[in-house]
């Protein structure tokens, strides 16, 4: 069976969250090392799934829309959860309206934005679903976290063969 992103637990931490990263900080906190890991790795498989650069029959502009870009829209729509990325994934042409809704939320309108409010200063500059996660997990564990996460991929992959 294939693995599909976003398990069932993932979800339900983005959904506890509120679009509130003071909320999502408590979560992650609470993981375990190998918990943080699994969250970082669902989040960018779930990720890879909507990439427009992914695409077999790329439909991302090619005007002004960089790969960096693509990373960050795709990010903003799995913080929305569930609902919003899947019907992405059902529907890829429908990425212009999406990517409208992303610029909104990135000029501070619309109402699929984020409270980037954190309550500890260490958490400043990783203010994203994604980066809270790499200062979390440094912070607690004093190790490096996209090595570790590399290392902790690598071993899914081995796993998972039969």
């Amino acid at each position: 069976m294939e693995h599909t992103p976003g398990l069932p637990w993932f979800w339900s931490v983005i959904a506890a969250s509120e679009r509130r990263l003071s909320l999502l900080a408590r979560q992650l906190e609470k993981m375990s090392r190998n918990e943080l890991l699994e969250y970082a790795s669902e989040y960018e498989e779930a990720k890879s799934e909507i990439n427009p650069y992914s695409f077999e029959d790329p439909i991302w502009p090619s005007d002004g829309f960089s790969e960096d870009s693509a990373d960050d829209f795709t990010a903003w729509v799995v913080s929305l959860g569930d609902s919003m990325y899947d019907r992405l994934r059902e529907e890829p042409t429908r990425i212009h309206e999406f990517y409208a809704l992303f610029e909104e939320s990135r000029n501070g309108v619309g109402l699929n934005r984020w409270d980037k409010t954190v309550d500890r200063p260490e958490y400043r500059g990783w203010q994203s679903a994604t980066g809270l996660a790499v200062a979390i997990y440094e912070i607690r564990f004093g190790r490096t976290f996209h090595k570790d996460l590399t290392a902790y991929e690598k071993g899914k992959r081995r796993s998972s063969v039969p």
